[in-house]
């Protein structure tokens, strides 16, 4: 998109159709309407394209170049996140393009659209030709002789010895209609640039189906959504890739150095600094024992890692080593050259174990510290820990020796008593200097939290019982405090009952019909354990007793019985009795004569005489 500052800038009528020198010529009207034309096939090619996207997918990679495309726009902003980065404006080698000192303080810069093409390999890629066709437009600006460093890149935008040519302005070029003097539609011209990479005579073609050259397809300085907007848009894009590279083989591996030991030598270095763009699947190592003398042989292939050590040798026998990648397309040039001469190393005591810290629980210390710096040339076999009283007195004689870990639980100390510790490594050599000092205090704690809590409702009570904690954490447990809520996890602060000497409770102020819900903890001298699971229950009323004294009596035709009310009504009032009648001993019927008889006594009349009645 041309600049557009006070009054727009406009070039002449006539369009230019771009060569490889840059210059432009005059259309003539047969041209005009070739190019009307061209815009038709463009316009009805994109809905073709929308039906067929296989057909627009980058070219498969014949190319040792990775392609990419962008537009790089300064005129609203002279830097913005759009802007395609890398952009190595400074270095001729890596740039064709017009200069812009001034960049990135300067909005003449460049307003163009722009290729790049990188080169993942280990040698130069040379007699490299770029050509773009954008609808009948053809733009060949930069010779037929461009070189693409090894693991370089090679940015072709608009050329010139001025800044901002615009001859690769390609929003502006058809046919992408020309919207800054408000006279061209917003609509997409279905131009797909294509941009064809030469190299040795073969040609490959890598189609920009994203429109990121001539910026989809519009002038994308003022189209927006299909619809022209007044003010001037950044029109810049970053890059988007249109092809890759065939796979190369990696640069060589950096770095390798090698330090010796006893009988080993232990290699290590730097990836390289391309992978060739494939994966790098393991390293290579070569050996010999002379400058240049490696074996053509590998002594060890495909390492994953980038070291590697190299054992069994010859102590006083100097090894050269070199180190070579190794991906899917082969394996790389060799790394630097390193030697190392392995020699035999008189051990000594390992340095003082490091970081050593003590924490206090009940009755016990718990110790934790860090291995030694050096272990002296010889393997640490263990640690001797040592114990004191008082800073600096811990005794000569370890209160544990030859501890194979790097920690240690001292569990003979007292509760109360402040203890200080050592810790020495040992090794075939000898015994270490000691550690710093570390001290803790044990201490009695607050129980474990009851367990197994279980509540069972009765009628007008809870009843509760539960296991005593896994450890009263170090001091006898006083009691146990009950807390109760009406609902779920909504037990009060303030305990039902404290200092219940038992695992049992019973909750005697509880109303029928309501759940209650119960956490317990144990107290000891330490404090208050967690609570325990909770548990709830629902305190109902119950049948009442027998009616007792059952007395009858026989009249005319009719049988007279009387009872007492029962010893219990079960927590509810008694609303009414039932009789039930047999002619035999415990034969009475299943179903009662009367129901419901209000008084303490009932007439059961209509009676056969002579026959026996029970009740």
């Amino acid at each position: 998109m041309r600049r557009s500052r006070g009054s727009r800038r406009r070039p002449a009528p006539a369009r230019a159709i771009r060569g490889t020198s840059g210059a432009a010529r005059p259309k003539t009207a047969p041209q005009v309407l070739r190019r009307l034309n061209a815009v038709l096939v463009a316009i009805l090619g994109l809905s073709f394209f929308q039906f067929a996207p296989g057909m627009i997918s980058p070219a498969a990679a014949a190319s040792p170049l990775n392609v990419f495309v962008g537009y790089f726009d300064t005129h609203e902003f002279p830097f913005t996140a759009n802007q395609p980065n890398p952009w190595p404006y400074k270095d001729p080698s890596s740039f064709d393009g017009t200069p812009c000192p001034k960049y990135p303080n300067d909005t003449t810069c460049w307003d163009a659209g722009a290729i790049r093409l990188d080169n993942p390999g280990a040698t130069d890629v040379t007699g490299v030709q770029a050509v773009v066709t954008v609808g009948s437009e053809t733009y060949g600006l930069w010779g037929s002789s461009q070189t693409v460093k090894a693991h370089g890149t090679l940015v072709l935008t608009e050329t010139g010895s001025s800044q901002n040519s615009e001859n690769f302005d390609l929003s502006d070029e058809p046919p992408n209609a020309y919207n800054g003097g408000l006279t061209a539609s917003c609509a997409n011209s279905g131009a797909i640039p294509n941009v064809k990479i030469t190299i040795g005579g073969t040609t490959t073609s890598y189609l920009d189906t994203g429109q990121v050259l001539n910026t989809g397809g519009v002038d994308g300085g003022h189209c927006l959504n299909g619809k022209f907007v007044s003010g001037r848009m950044d029109e810049s894009r970053p890059w988007a890739q249109i092809g890759a590279a065939s796979p190369v083989a990696p640069s060589a591996p950096q770095s390798l150095a090698a330090t010796a030991a006893s009988g080993s030598v232990s290699l290590t270095w730097a990836p390289p600094a391309s992978n060739g763009g494939a994966a790098i699947t393991g390293y290579n190592v070569y050996r010999g024992t002379s400058t240049g003398g490696e074996s053509a042989t590998p002594i060890a292939a495909n390492v994953a890692g980038t070291s590697f050590t190299d054992t069994g040798l010859v102590n006083g026998t100097t090894y050269y080593y070199t180190v070579a990648a190794v991906n899917s397309a082969g394996v790389s040039p060799k790394s630097n050259e390193t030697s190392a001469t392995p020699a035999s190393v008189q051990a000594t005591v390992p340095s003082a174990p490091q970081s050593l810290t003590a924490k206090g629980a009940d009755g016990s210390v718990s110790l934790s510290w860090a291995a030694p710096s050096s272990n002296g040339g010889s393997p640490v076999t263990g640690y001797d820990v040592y114990r004191g009283t008082s800073p600096g007195g811990e005794s000569a004689t370890p209160i544990a020796a030859n501890v194979s870990a790097t920690g240690f639980t001292d569990t003979s100390a007292v509760n109360g008593t402040t203890y200080d510790y050592t810790v020495a490594a040992v090794n075939a050599a000898g015994v270490s200097p000691q550690s710093n000092e570390a001290s803790a205090t044990p201490q009695a704690t607050v129980p474990a939290a009851p367990s197994r809590l279980v509540a069972s409702g009765g009628n007008g009570s809870v009843v509760l019982s539960w296991a005593v904690p896994a450890t009263d954490g170090g001091s006898p447990i006083t009691g146990y405090d009950v807390y109760r809520g009406t609902s779920p996890g909504g037990e009060s602060a303030t305990p039902l009952a404290s200092n219940v000497v038992t695992n049992g409770f019973t909750d005697t102020s509880a109303v029928n019909g309501t759940t209650y819900y119960y956490t317990v903890a144990a107290v000891n001298a330490a404090g208050l354990s967690p609570q325990s699971g909770e548990a709830s229950a629902t305190p109902r009323a119950t049948a009442p007793s027998a009616p007792l004294a059952v007395v009858a009596s026989g009249g005319n035709s009719s049988v007279t019985v009387s009872w007492s009310v029962p010893a219990s009504n079960g927590g509810s009032a008694v609303t009414g009795y039932d009789v039930y009648r047999g002619t035999s001993a415990g034969g009475e019927a299943a179903t009662p004569v009367a129901t419901n008889v209000a008084a303490t006594s009932f007439t059961d009349s209509g009676l056969v005489n002579g026959t026996t009645y029970y009740y």
